[in-house]
């Protein structure tokens, strides 16, 4: 087993931060997922929405007569395609669902969700039924998890939804109440009409696991105890990256630089999650994962765009005042090299680079060794004169 010693051990995590930094910073990871947009037309195929049912008796579900997936659409609704399901609700608490995982997304980030939804019903409001009214009993709900929906065993034997959807006319903290399944009241039962049913800016919001994805899901919780069909043609998810206190560690308004210098001050210590431990506060030190929530909710300085327009901006400036005052021979140049080889390679190293990335990695490699103690100034001295050099012999 190879032992390393802790002045090497220290090297090796600046060296595994900065390729991060590199991989984020350069390529634009993170920066792209702010908003996203979920469209499904289901007239087109189910794409990957999948039937659940919970709230019953397990080993029911054929007296339930349940059923779901792509079936025509009635022609009173336009004909077509469209997604089905259909349960008969013996238990006067029947919750009928779609779900499907959608990636993508910023890790570990808070989105707020906007939703709106389009199915043909049947049934007409103002009518009575068993238990509850057909239309204003069945109560249409829809949102979001981190972990996927699905179903457990409570100690009756019943089936029960894992996450909280809230219990008919009542929300959870991971479904809303969007309305009821009603259409107009001047149409006979059995024809199909196309409603429409959305948040409308009801606040809701979920958050993402470890790898950006969330589990959308929508469907009915019903009150009235017999059979409903329902056909969907349409579901729209906008997403909407939420910047909370969390990531604007310097509460500035933008996740930037100076949020990014506090996280590495505080790299490999349990500290709070004002200094940079974003995930697992006062389980786990500040680690990757505190630096991928970090990078993901990145909005840049002021009204920067991307952390690219940050670097590109701060290195100018600075690196043109440099270059005009500051000029070097080579022989002053390997004279600094002579008292310290280390800072010699790795000060060439960097400005073999191309003129776009070397500011953008010279700029990482600085934050990352100011925050972990490396001391790096001979050698971004030497870079900046190496540049301003090579700039004045052409």
């Amino acid at each position: 087993m190879i032992q390393w010693s802790s002045r090497v051990l220290h090297r090796r995590r600046a060296q595994w931060v900065r390729a991060l930094l590199v991989l984020f910073l350069v390529t634009g990871i993170g920066t792209d997922a702010s908003a996203a947009t979920f469209e499904f037309d289901f007239s087109r195929g189910d794409h990957g929405w999948t039937g659940g049912f919970s709230d019953y008796p397990q080993g029911d579900g054929e007296f339930y007569e349940l059923d779901s997936g792509m079936r025509p659409l009635p022609q009173s609704a336009g004909g077509g395609d469209a997604l089905f399901i259909t349960g008969a609700n013996h238990s006067d608490d029947l919750f009928m669902y779609f779900t499907r995982q959608v990636s993508g997304l910023a890790p570990h980030a808070t989105y707020d969700i906007d939703m709106s939804f389009e199915f043909a019903t049947e049934y007409p409001v103002g009518l009575f039924g068993v238990g509850g009214a057909p239309a204003e009993s069945v109560y249409f709900k829809a949102g979001a998890s981190t972990q996927q929906p699905t179903n457990t065993v409570d100690g009756l034997g019943h089936l029960r939804l894992n996450i909280d959807k809230g219990n008919q006319s009542r929300g959870g903290q991971d479904m809303l109440v969007l309305g009821h399944i009603g259409k107009s009241k001047d149409l006979e039962r059995h024809v199909f009409e196309r409603v429409t049913r959305s948040s409308d800016g009801i606040p809701f919001s979920a958050t993402t696991d470890a790898g950006g994805s969330l589990w959308l899901i929508f469907g009915t919780d019903s009150g009235f105890e017999a059979t409903t069909n329902l056909y969907y043609t349409q579901a729209i998810f906008t997403l909407q990256n939420k910047l909370g206190p969390d990531s604007d560690l310097t509460n500035n308004g933008f996740v930037d630089f100076e949020d990014l210098t506090v996280l590495l001050a505080n790299w490999n210590q349990n500290v709070s999650v004002a200094e940079g431990n974003l995930v697992n506060p006062g389980r786990t030190p500040v680690n990757f994962e505190d630096l991928t929530v970090l990078l993901a909710a990145w909005t840049g300085p002021g009204g920067a765009a991307s952390p690219q327009a940050a670097v590109a901006e701060a290195i100018i400036q600075r690196e043109t005042a440099t270059a005009e005052s500051r000029v070097v021979s080579d022989v002053d140049f390997n004279r600094l090299g002579r008292r310290d080889p280390m800072a010699l390679r790795r000060a060439n190293r960097t400005s073999g680079l191309s003129s776009h990335d070397a500011p953008l990695r010279r700029l990482q490699a600085v934050s990352v060794d100011r925050a972990m103690g490396e001391d790096f100034a001979v050698e971004r001295e030497m870079i900046v004169r190496w540049r301003a050099q090579k700039g004045r012999r052409r």
